[in-house]
C-alpha cells in the first residue's frame, strides 16, 4: 500500500535523487545474497541506523511479498507505567 511521506525533509532528504544517493550509499551490494525467513532492522534516522539497515538489506534476498512489523510512533493512545 503507497504512502504518503509526513516527515520528508526532516528525517530523510525531501527530493527523491537525494534520498536514493543517500540509500544507495548504505545499502552494499553483496556478491552472494542470502535467502533468510526474517530479519530484524533497525528503523531510527537514515543518519543513525541507515549503515546497519544497509547492510542488511543489501546482503539479503529480499521476497516479492514481506510483513512490516513495527511499533506506532503517533499513536494518539499512551500508557505510561509510571505512578
Amino acid at each position: 500500500m503507497p504512502r504518503q511521506p509526513v516527515v520528508h525533509g526532516r528525517f530523510y532528504p525531501r527530493e527523491p535523487q537525494h534520498l536514493r544517493a543517500k540509500v544507495e550509499s548504505f545499502t552494499p551490494q553483496a556478491a552472494q545474497k542470502e535467502q533468510v525467513l526474517g530479519a530484524l532492522c533497525p528503523h531510527a534516522g537514515y543518519d543513525f541506523s541507515g549503515p546497519v539497515a544497509g547492510k542488511t538489506f543489501g546482503g539479503i534476498e529480499v521476497p516479492d511479498t514481506v510483513v512490516l512489523l513495527n511499533p506506532s510512533h503517533s499513536s494518539a493512545r499512551r500508557t505510561s507505567t509510571r505512578s
